[in-house]
């Protein structure tokens, strides 16, 4: 290959790659150890790590770092774990700690970059390309997370994997698989699964806390998403005791504004037209007086006309 059309494929594939080229791909296309470093001499590339070498005058981004990881790692590599889960945007994870997962029978090779996970299976059909990067897929990503996070972020975590799609069947499949490979957490996410097969995943972190504020005062769970109304549909609800007819309603901060707060009082009258009862939570009360919020609905439980 001559030089020009070298240098054409590395700018072509930095464009796809986040500005960056591997020194493992470029020896996988044949090109030698010298045309390599003579490129990392050159004023239009510079070196990130012994294996990544970067476009001088691309932007720099957080996605980038990812990037750099999964191509220092080398062949095989994908972002995972907490990195994976910010590629996805899942909420409450950011690109601040790199981790890459590169299955066990890949090269021993370690990395500066970022944290490397060697799991026993790592299959092609678990990993994808999201956002440039190779990454784990999404119900992957949510079973590795099982056995890093606390049970609690667990819960979060997988409630909002629904949300962006994954479903709760193809979830249990993924425990199915990973259960003989020993995994931790697999036990975490099962459970989920089990508990809310068939049901809509809740909205926000704030609905699991609670729901899980309910249940651990020994209240029964009462239904979630739940469209209400009379003759004419009143709304979807978050929480909903058919029993007393209570429909309760966690409301995070977006609920202060005008707007949404007008939206409220019109669904609110919707559904006490409609013979129901309606105790509104605050995200404030939630996080600061759980015993509080415990109270409130065994009070509002047990007056029922």
């Amino acid at each position: 290959m001559d030089a020009t059309s070298l240098d054409r494929m590395m700018r072509a594939w930095a464009e796809a790659q986040h500005g960056l080229v591997g020194t493992d791909q470029l020896r996988a296309a044949g090109i030698g150890s010298r045309a390599v470093r003579r490129r990392a001499a050159s004023a239009d590339w510079e070196r990130v790590t012994p294996r990544v070498l970067r476009l001088v005058g691309g932007v720099r981004t957080v996605e980038q770092r990812a990037m750099v990881a999964v191509l220092d790692v080398g062949r095989g590599a994908v972002s995972s774990h907490m990195t994976a889960a910010a590629l996805w945007s899942l909420p409450g994870f950011q690109l601040r700690v790199i981790e890459v997962s590169r299955p066990r029978n890949g090269s021993g090779r370690s990395t500066s970059v970022g944290r490397l996970h060697h799991p026993r299976a790592l299959p092609p059909h678990h990993c994808t390309v999201h956002a440039g990067i190779p990454v784990t897929t999404l119900t992957r990503t949510v079973v590795d997370l099982g056995g890093s996070l606390h049970p609690a972020r667990v819960e979060v975590v997988v409630h909002a994997a629904v949300r962006l799609g994954v479903s709760w069947e193809a979830l249990g499949d993924m425990v199915a698989e990973l259960s003989s490979t020993g995994r931790p957490g697999i036990g975490v996410v099962r459970r989920l699964v089990s508990d809310n097969v068939g049901t809509r995943p809740m909205e926000s972190g704030l609905e699991v806390r609670f729901l899980r504020l309910l249940t651990e005062a020994g209240l029964p769970a009462p239904r979630r998403q739940v469209d209400l109304g009379g003759l004419d549909w009143a709304g979807r609800v978050d929480f909903v005791y058919d029993d007393a007819r209570l429909v309760m309603e966690v409301n995070g901060s977006h609920h202060d504004d005008p707007l949404q707060r007008r939206r409220d009082d019109r669904r609110t009258a919707a559904l006490v037209g409609a013979g129901f009862r309606v105790l509104p939570l605050p995200e404030e009360l939630i996080k600061r007086s759980p015993a509080e919020v415990v109270r409130l609905v065994e009070a509002a439980r047990r007056s029922v006309a």
